[in-house]
């Protein structure tokens, strides 16, 4: 016998916390997109997005959103360096966010 999904189960139902992690993770691919072809060092992307213009966006909370968009291929690391994928670049570019 299945259980009936709590509200909780529901996808629509994201917490404070994921809400906050879903703004860092657009903000960094937002920003990415923009800045490419330039090529940003995880460092240096740090820097500029945990300045504070981003709410809750700590350096701890974009290294957290660059590790989840690698592992996630809308990311990926170049030497050094993290570049978005071809296809998010495309996306980004239809959404027109850059």
């Amino acid at each position: 016998m299945h259980s009936q999904p709590t509200p909780a189960d529901q996808p629509g139902d994201r917490s404070m916390a994921q809400r906050q992690d879903d703004a860092i993770e657009f903000a960094v691919v937002a920003h990415l997109a923009h800045l490419h072809p330039v090529q940003l060092t995880v460092q240096e992307a740090i820097r500029e997005l945990a300045d504070g213009s981003i709410p809750g966006a700590d350096p701890m909370g974009v290294q957290d959103a660059i590790r989840s968009l690698t592992r996630a291929g809308l990311l990926r690391r170049h030497g050094a360096y993290i570049v978005p994928t071809r296809a998010t670049l495309r996306l980004v570019q239809l959404w027109g966010v850059s």
